[in-house]
């Protein structure tokens, strides 16, 4: 008799303990697409649901209040989101559920023209050539139809003066560039020579198209007599670069600048 008490408390323990199973709620007038804003979410439920709407960015927490036997969500203060697949999500402790949607804007929103390049940057080296890729969308992101097309593409000829240009102006998304070339002649000649050093200018550095070298552009010095040669580097700056040499009143060495594969004339330090 012992036993079967025993038997029977352990029963009654294990079914108090037990969790409760909650049931999925009933969406009353359940749609497919949920409209933003003013949207309101009715589900028949006794229980105090967190309710958020889960979006392919965020999910946002929807505002709720209960009446008797239902409890409603809406959308505060959100005027327009980004369109997509999402969800409904009604959670409570570890249990949830999930409603799909397609959310989809209800008011008319602003227009946005945004223009994309490729490349952004162009070495007039290779190509001056440049696809342009027009859309439109609104605040949210989301693409608009125009003329009945979603993208408009063209092939652009660029001009070859280097800079940085907009394709909108004033705004940064639509910037490219058009950098300087290879280098195209070394000017060089003999600056000045005071008691102790030969300064030689090499510049301006210029591309085909007369564009300054990019500043930092390597040169290598090559300075040589009938017994010996020695090499160092200068770098541009604004397409110039000075370089200073010591003097050796006994030595007649020869001078020249090289960039890639490009030289420079030769020139006499001792004349």
């Amino acid at each position: 008799m012992r036993t079967l008490s025993l038997y029977i408390a352990l029963l009654l323990f294990f079914y108090g303990c037990k969790s409760t199973t909650l049931d999925k709620p009933e969406w009353l007038e359940q749609n497919d697409t949920l409209f933003v804003p003013n949207f309101n979410l009715v589900f028949l439920t006794d229980t105090d649901w967190n309710i958020t709407l889960q979006t392919f960015i965020q999910p946002i927490e929807l505002k709720t209040r209960k009446e008797k036997g239902k409890i409603i969500a809406n959308l505060p203060l959100i005027n327009g989101l980004t369109e997509g697949p999402g969800w409904i999500r009604l959670s409570k402790n570890k249990t949830y559920f999930d409603y799909p949607v397609i959310i989809k804007n209800r008011l008319p929103l602003d227009k946005l023209k945004k223009i994309y390049r490729s490349p952004k940057t162009v070495n007039p080296d290779s190509n001056l050539n440049q696809q342009s890729i027009n859309y439109s969308t609104d605040q949210y992101s989301n693409l608009l139809l125009v003329n009945k097309n979603y993208f408009f593409e063209e092939q652009l000829h660029l001009n070859s003066k280097t800079g940085t240009y907009y394709a909108i102006d004033k705004d940064a998304l639509s910037t490219y560039y058009v950098q300087s070339g290879t280098c195209e002649y070394i000017p060089i000649k003999m600056k000045e020579r005071n008691k102790d050093n030969y300064i030689i200018k090499i510049g301006p550095l210029t591309d085909q198209y007369q564009n300054i070298l990019a500043d930092g552009t390597m040169i290598k010095i090559l300075c040589w007599d009938a017994k010996s040669t020695f090499s160092m580097q200068a770098y541009s700056l604004r397409g110039i670069a000075n370089v200073s040499i010591p003097i050796s009143h006994s030595r007649n060495y020869l001078f020249m600048a090289q960039i890639n594969r490009v030289n420079s004339s030769i020139i006499n330090l001792n004349q």
